[in-house]
């Protein structure tokens, strides 16, 4: 496995359980994926808010970075 950089979303709202199944975007970089969560979220400033499927309070989308394990050759 390799190490992977992603963006995921949440619901805003506390009392809400939703959690996606899977992550919302896979980015490059860490850099890419912290500023597509800017830019994503910027949306909402917008009035183009993305509702969670649940509740429909907004979506808030924050960026991910999952490191794999190293390998060890003996």
């Amino acid at each position: 496995m390799s190490s992977a950089y992603k963006v995921c979303a949440s619901c805003s709202a506390s009392s809400c359980n939703y959690a996606p199944q899977q992550d919302a975007f896979r980015t490059a970089s860490y850099e890419s994926s912290f500023s597509l969560a800017l830019f994503v979220n910027g949306l909402n400033e917008l009035d183009m808010k993305i509702k969670c499927p649940q509740c429909g309070h907004r979506m808030f989308y924050y960026p991910v970075t999952w490191m794999a394990e190293p390998v060890h050759h003996d």
